[in-house]
């Protein structure tokens, strides 16, 4: 009877394995998807980028967004990251022409350590550049689009 059970337990284990093969096999295509449409978004958010740099004034954050800034900042200091990203995430849909957001955004998705966290800093710190290019701290953003990319290619799934 023991052995029966050793058997059991082996081929569950088997099946085990196989599940979590699957299971990453598909955790993989969907990062593909994703990485896919965030590439796709960014091409289309590069000609509103340039529009929104050439007008003479740009508008202030919406008021909705600006509550979204406040409980971000609020959350930040807390200690609370995946409140702040849900926040500024919530800021950016209202408004994805805030740089400052984006930057902040990004920031905090590194802070993550994940691999999606990597690619959401990646993604959000490129559109920091489109729509500021010539910031001061360009360069430095820049670096942080390498490093990230980098870290991501080891981060845990």
């Amino acid at each position: 009877m023991g052995g029966q059970c050793a058997a059991a337990w082996f081929s569950a284990d088997k099946y085990g394995e196989e599940f979590q093969g699957a299971l990453l096999y598909l955790s993989k295509l969907a990062m593909k998807d994703a990485e896919a449409g965030l590439g796709s978004y960014l091409q289309d958010f590069k000609s509103k980028a340039v529009a929104w740099q050439q007008m003479a004034v740009k508008p202030a954050l919406p008021e909705e967004a600006r509550r979204h800034q406040v409980l971000a900042e609020y959350a930040y200091k807390n200690k609370d990251v995946a409140k702040a990203i849900m926040e500024y995430t919530a800021a950016l849909n209202i408004y994805p022409y805030w740089p400052d957001g984006q930057s902040n955004v990004a920031n905090l998705c590194a802070e993550v350590g994940t691999r999606r966290g990597y690619d959401l800093a990646v993604f959000h710190m490129q559109v920091y550049l489109m729509l500021v290019p010539n910031a001061p701290d360009a360069k430095a953003a820049q670096d942080s689009i390498f490093i990230w990319a980098d870290k991501r290619n080891s981060a845990a799934q």
